[in-house]
């Protein structure tokens, strides 16, 4: 899989459509430098499951990842299961992400980015979402348990709680440095 990524133009003018129906990913599945108008859709169609996380990094190309399981087998560089840095159009939909009570780690992490996370949950992570360098954050349907912290926002970053999203993201509090939560009434956490 990552070979075929790789493969792919960096000006990316179509859409391309991968669906994978089953086996495990590793290593990290890294999306870097695509731009242009064109997308990658990564669907799975089974039990699929990015066993070293997965990347997204300087790519203003919309990449959709959707019905995966992520799981990081050792931490990784970036600390985070899902990791977006100068990532305008990322859209995270129906994943399993799970920590496996690797605490230290990110469930989501944005730095410099844009993310859309829908129906997923974030479970057994040191922090479920972090949203930092200006990044905005929208989680729609996001669950979680056994986080030790919710949501993380400092340096200018923003995190939308929408419907069906709790204010915890399963974790016992949130933390604030510089940055935003807002519930989806549209208050302030």
């Amino acid at each position: 899989m990552a070979a075929f990524i790789n493969s792919l133009p960096r000006l990316l003018s179509d859409h391309y459509g991968i669906t994978v129906s089953s086996g495990a990913v590793h290593p990290t599945l890294k999306f870097q430098g695509f731009y242009g108008p064109g997308s990658i859709w990564l669907t799975a169609d089974g039990d699929v499951t990015l066993e070293d996380g997965a990347s997204i990094e300087r790519s203003s190309a919309y990449i959709r990842l959707i019905g995966l399981k992520v799981r990081l087998r050792e931490p990784n560089w970036t600390s985070a299961l899902v990791y977006a840095e100068d990532a305008p159009n990322v859209s995270l939909e129906s994943l399993d992400i799970d920590g496996e009570s690797t605490q230290g780690q990110y469930g989501v992490s944005a730095v410099l980015s844009k993310v859309v996370i829908v129906n997923s949950t974030i479970s057994n992570v040191g922090v479920a979402v972090r949203a930092s360098g200006s990044s905005v954050v929208s989680a729609n349907g996001v669950t979680g348990s056994g986080n030790k912290v919710g949501g993380r926002v400092y340096r200018g970053g923003v995190l939308l709680l929408s419907e069906g999203t709790p204010d915890l993201l399963g974790g016992a509090s949130n933390s604030k440095t510089g940055g935003i939560i807002v519930k989806s009434d549209g208050t302030l956490l």
